[in-house]
């Protein structure tokens, strides 16, 4: 989101949640904590989205198999 808002067009890389959750050991972190963090995370994220102006909205990223996305799509 934030690499669409300062440059808008740019790709959107492609990933396999499987292999990002199996090397990031997600069954050995503390479920508690794991918790904490995804909130803090996100209302950073929902307060930037709540900023955004309709224009921001417009910005895209160019997905690997997906083709261009809009922030409007992503964030529906």
């Amino acid at each position: 989101m934030r690499q669409i808002l300062g440059a808008p067009g740019t790709p959107i890389q492609a990933f396999d949640q499987d292999a990002w959750a199996a090397a990031g050991h997600y069954e050995k972190r503390d479920a508690r904590k794991s918790l904490e963090q995804f909130r803090t995370a996100r209302e950073g994220n929902l307060a930037l989205l709540k900023s955004l102006t309709p224009e921001q909205w417009k910005h895209h990223g160019m997905h690997a198999e997906r083709a261009s996305k809009p922030l409007s799509i992503l964030f529906a």
